[in-house]
């Protein structure tokens, strides 16, 4: 099969590109940030002839919201067209993205904004929609692996998930290693390769150093999703039906509220598939941080079924 084609992301006023590789494929971009050291490939790299967005030709509404965005809650707008999805942040900027996913422009600057939050900014829902375009839908999830098994935690915000793989990697042993602290890509579906996470993505809480995926492989195959849940009563892990697995992890999928209608279509196809070849189950147990190694045994002893 031949290499994907790369994603290239454009600043407002572009520079000299440089490459790197994560979420599985080439990112050209201008953009420095130390949170991409990690992903830095070597050797040349040059822009397509294309460098500009196409003319704003409206488009249809998807999204009018308020929503996180690197330091804060901000007003989000989402258009989608035949041309693409713009996407507006206020008091950051505006990007357009190609329909195929291929390129990210950035097309309005807010002056008063830093440099950095704009870089950041442009790594979060305007790299995660032209992965979605791809067909890489990235959800909210830590992970680790464990004897070769990768497992993912997905969750509520403030369910857990950081802080049990946090938990797994210090406490656990050298069994157990922390892959993703919050944002985990999923391959595309591949009828001849198991369901495939991509553990090579930065996690914009974190420091290049600490970025926990560095020392990693690219691509590995996932062999459980966990949802998390608090329960006062003990430890459980419960199978989910294939239907509840699905809403589970549509509701987990990170920037689906920018999702026009044809790439929402694709997104539930792709949680659909998902969850018929990855086994989604309910990780129950209380909120503590004293059950935690007996959460750990149970882990170990459900991944190693």
């Amino acid at each position: 099969m031949p290499p994907a084609p790369p994603i290239e992301l454009l600043s407002f006023r572009p520079g000299i590109p440089r490459a790197y590789r994560l979420a599985g494929v080439d990112l050209l971009t201008d953009i420095d940030l130390p949170v991409l050291q990690t992903y830095r490939i070597d050797g040349p790299a040059a822009w397509s002839a294309e460098r500009e967005a196409p003319d704003d030709d409206g488009g249809e509404p998807v999204f009018d919201g308020r929503g996180l965005i690197v330091d804060g809650q901000r007003r989000v707008v989402c258009l989608v067209s035949d041309a693409g999805y713009r996407l507006e942040v206020d008091g950051i900027g505006a990007w357009w993205i190609a329909p195929d996913g291929r390129r990210i422009v950035e097309t309005a600057v807010d002056p008063r904004c830093e440099p950095e939050i704009r870089a950041m900014a442009a790594l979060g829902a305007p790299l995660v929609l032209a992965l979605a375009l791809r067909g890489t839908f990235c959800i909210h999830a830590s992970a680790v692996i464990h004897g070769g098994k990768t497992a993912a935690f997905i969750g509520e915000s403030g369910a857990g998930k950081s802080t049990l793989a946090r938990y797994l990697d210090r406490e656990g042993g050298p069994d157990w290693r922390r892959l993703i602290d919050d944002t985990l890509p999923i391959a595309p579906p591949d009828p001849d390769a198991p369901a495939t996470a991509l553990p090579h993505f930065p996690q914009p809480k974190l420091p290049d150093a600490m970025q926990p995926s560095r020392l990693g492989p690219e691509r590995l195959p996932l062999s459980a999703i966990y949802v998390l849940e608090s329960d006062g009563d003990g430890i459980a892990i419960v199978p989910l039906r294939q239907s509840e697995a699905t809403l589970a992890l549509a509701a987990q999928t990170v920037g689906s509220r920018l999702f026009g209608r044809a790439l929402l279509a694709g997104h539930i196809d792709f949680c659909v598939d998902l969850a018929a070849r990855v086994p989604v189950k309910r990780l129950i147990y209380p909120r503590e941080f004293a059950t935690l190694p007996a959460v750990q045994a149970a882990l170990a002893a459900d991944l190693a079924d």
